[in-house]
């Protein structure tokens, strides 16, 4: 009767690691979102919606806004890194340690530009007056990269200003800083 149950239990835990392996792949592979859903929370819907956002919080210093306007740490590990491979092939698979360490690095150094950026324009009314990527724009396998942003921006003075940032993402046309990092 014992053996039984234990029989029983491996079951069911079998079971379950095989489910939640297959969400897992699912989820790692950015094939976890839901019809209709965009795979972006708060995205914009454009670069130039994106931008304004952007300059929005840079004026008013606001932190907190900035920081929804970049990939989350899932975002990144579930679907921006699985899909940083050519058109065409399969997903990219790192593996648990890999994965958190490039989030927290790529964490780490947004914040710390982040917050230089809003040392030098927090306070200052910012319009956009142009913008470009000087690392342009590439293609992979579900979503595309648009590197190392310059925005051109006026102030309240009538100042240009070039403010150098990160690189944005497209998925599915929707817009996020993947980070805030120059390089």
């Amino acid at each position: 009767m014992r053996t039984s149950r234990i029989l029983a239990l491996a079951a069911v835990v079998a079971a379950l690691v095989a489910v939640l392996g297959a969400a897992w792949e699912a989820v790692g592979s950015g094939r976890a979102i839901r019809a209709g859903e965009s795979p972006l929370a708060d995205a914009s819907p454009s670069v130039e919606a994106l931008v304004d956002r952007f300059l929005s919080a840079l004026s008013a210093g606001d932190r907190g806004a900035l920081s929804t306007m970049r990939v989350s740490e899932a975002e990144y590990r579930g679907l921006i890194v699985p899909g940083s491979v050519s058109p065409g092939e399969p997903p990219q698979r790192l593996d648990e340690v890999a994965s958190r360490y490039w989030w927290q690095d790529l964490d780490a150094r947004s914040t710390y530009s982040s917050n230089d950026l809003l040392r030098r324009y927090a306070g200052r009314p910012l319009r956009r007056v142009d913008f470009r990527f000087d690392k342009g724009t590439r293609r992979f396998a579900n979503h595309v990269a648009h590197r190392r942003l310059v925005v051109v921006a006026r102030d309240e003075r009538g100042e240009e200003v070039e403010i150098r940032t990160g690189s944005i993402v497209d998925v599915d046309g929707r817009f996020k800083f993947v980070s805030f990092v120059r390089g």
